[in-house]
């Protein structure tokens, strides 16, 4: 089973390093704020592209993604407690020889709860923290343990939906494994009554053990229309830690046939802490970044949007929060400003402005 779990886990988790600035306060933040519904993409981006910055520099590309949403809010991630209940209901639903006999409780001594199926076939597990896997057992032994299968290449969904890849012996297009995962996802989701929505955000393709070709769609979590902030990293010293909701992977191994449905976490209910009418506007939070950055080097600017970004800041037993993987750990998903300076893979740099509060923070992953 221990082999098995980390077969799936190195497939979607990378250890990350990372360089972190924080604010621990904003003074006049009134002066940034705007109604939500007043926020105008075009107008903004236009803004932002007209100002003067003393260390930013924005690129004729940049990019300022604004989802549509009336109201906003700051949301408390709920596990459910029936979480077997809805295991068994997904196991049924997808293991067409399901045996009741071949499902069981694993306790690695953690905080998550683990109900494991394999019936030699087909691995599938649910876990208290919101998270299912489905997989086929035949792509599992094909894949190396322990140790992250490097990508060869990674493209964005909407750049590259015309791209033909080459998965295991078969050629598909971009645009059709979008179009698959679509349809499980749409199914999945409906199915187990989540209230998240899942969309495909980019893709990769890896050599595995036997020398073929698979292919990795990266997904992203959303609720309420705004995609939950993904790029994970430990921080130490960040007084905001972010929390551990791993977005969900699809893999392919023969054309467009799903091979596994990975998620380690994250599917779960919210319950609303407030509203959040007024936010800090996205010109506003490029000026604030700008401030934080002072006297750093110049940095260019691709693109900025709005996100939930989850952050682990108490735990409910009285220990130490960790990361969210603690079953106590109270997650909240609060409107973030996510300005992306180097977007690449493997080397992530970008700005977290809170959007209520107008605090920065400023991150450099190293992988």
């Amino acid at each position: 089973m221990e082999k098995t779990i980390l077969a799936i886990l190195s497939t979607i988790l990378f250890l990350t390093s990372c360089s972190i600035t924080s604010d621990e306060s904003v003074n006049n933040i009134e002066e940034s704020v705007i109604d939500v519904t007043e926020i105008k993409a075009d107008d903004q981006e236009k803004e932002i592209k007209a100002a003067s910055y003393d260390n930013i520099t924005v690129s004729d590309s940049f990019k300022l993604t604004v989802p549509a949403s009336d109201s906003l809010g700051i949301y408390e991630v709920v596990y459910s407690d029936d979480f077997d209940k809805k295991g068994e209901l997904l196991f049924k639903k997808y293991i067409s020889d399901y045996d009741k006999k071949n499902a069981q409780d694993i306790d690695d001594n953690s905080s998550t709860k683990i109900i494991q199926y394999d019936d030699g076939k087909t691995f599938s597990m649910v876990t208290s923290k919101g998270g299912f896997v489905l997989a086929d057992k035949q792509y599992l032994n094909k894949v190396r343990y322990g140790d992250s299968i490097p990508f060869i290449q990674t493209d964005l969904v909407d750049t590259a939906g015309n791209t033909e890849y080459t998965i295991g012996n078969k050629s598909v297009i971009l645009n059709e494994l979008v179009s698959s995962c679509d349809s499980f996802i749409s199914e999945f989701v409906g199915s187990a009554n989540y209230p998240n929505t899942i969309k495909p955000f980019s893709f990769s393709t890896q050599t595995i053990d036997d020398g073929s070709i698979a292919g990795i769609m990266h997904c992203r979590y959303y609720y309420k229309d705004l995609p939950v902030f993904d790029i994970q990293s430990i921080y130490d010293e960040y007084t905001n830690k972010i929390a551990m909701l791993t977005p969900p992977t699809i893999t392919f191994t023969d054309g467009d046939k799903i091979t596994q449905f990975a998620a380690i976490c994250g599917l779960c209910d919210y319950k609303t802490i407030q509203t959040v009418d007024k936010i800090v506007s996205p010109a506003d939070a490029v000026a604030l970044t700008s401030k934080k950055l002072s006297g750093y080097l110049d940095y260019e600017l691709q693109y900025e949007e709005l996100v939930y970004f989850p952050t682990c800041n108490e735990n409910r037993n009285g220990i130490e929060p960790q990361n969210g993987n603690d079953a106590g750990d109270v997650i909240t998903l609060t409107p973030y400003w996510i300005l992306y300076f180097e977007p690449n893979w493997w080397h992530e740099t970008f700005a977290a402005v809170n959007a209520v509060t107008g605090e920065v923070d400023f991150v450099r992953n190293v992988r």
